[in-house]
């Protein structure tokens, strides 16, 4: 018959066989790789930047590495090193709105002559196109008003503005929520002109009243909610 020893010594190989088996366990690569990340966050901005890039060589198409790659490096304004990240980060994974928004923001404060005002607007499309939301069309229109909308705005460049205001419909014209911030916008485009042409003469001006006249019934067309405020404000 076994005796207390014999039991102790039992129970003592049994913790070592479950301590030798969790020792024997090996993190996962992500595992890994977050400890790293977090140690390298510790050692300063640089080892964290060389870190993200060994994790992406690793992974290339993991969209939070890309994100926390742009994040740190436009927090440093490494902007060689940045452009680099995000162009590499949009040929790879899909970018969140608010890192589009952040990159045409930063693009726009560097943008001086036309060759760079063309190539901001090429990043504007490429952005509508990736990621269609209300606030990223918003921003190329924004732009453009800004860029052609102005008091020695051409009718070239009103037909380049009308033109992307009709892509934006196209493409979110319909949307219940984001589609009214879209007509509102393109309303008001064509509001400011219509009060901007009263000195223009009468031919002038009806064609402009015209114009938001007819953007205010086809959105009343639409099967869309809060029409009955927009026909009121239409009546107004």
């Amino acid at each position: 018959m076994a005796g207390p020893e014999s039991d102790e010594d039992d129970f003592g190989e049994l913790e070592s066989e479950e301590s030798e088996e969790e020792d024997s366990e090996e993190e996962t690569p992500a595992e890994k790789a977050a400890k790293a990340r977090a140690a390298a966050t510790r050692g300063g901005s640089k080892a964290f930047i060389a870190q993200l890039r060994e994790d992406l060589q690793a992974t290339p198409y993991d969209g939070e590495l890309h994100a926390a790659l742009v994040a740190v490096l436009r927090k440093a304004a490494d902007l060689d090193k940045l452009s680099a990240a995000r162009r590499d980060a949009a040929a790879r994974v899909a970018l969140s709105e608010d890192v589009w928004l952040e990159w045409l923001q930063d693009e726009g404060g560097l943008a001086s002559g036309e060759a760079d005002l063309e190539a901001l607007d090429a990043l504007h499309r490429r952005a509508c196109a990736a990621c269609p939301t209300s606030r990223v069309w918003l921003a190329r229109l924004a732009f453009l008003r800004q860029r052609f909308g102005g008091r020695e705005a051409t009718e070239a460049g009103l037909a380049r503005l009308r033109a992307a205001f009709e892509e934006a419909l196209e493409a979110l014209g319909l949307h219940p929520t984001e589609g009214p911030e879209l007509w509102a916008e393109y309303r008001d485009f064509e509001l400011n002109l219509c009060e901007a042409s009263a000195s223009a003469g009468d031919a002038a001006q009806k064609a402009s009243a015209e114009r938001v006249r007819s953007l205010f019934l086809r959105q009343l067309a639409l099967p869309m909610p809060g029409l009955d405020r927009l026909e009121e404000a239409h009546s107004t």
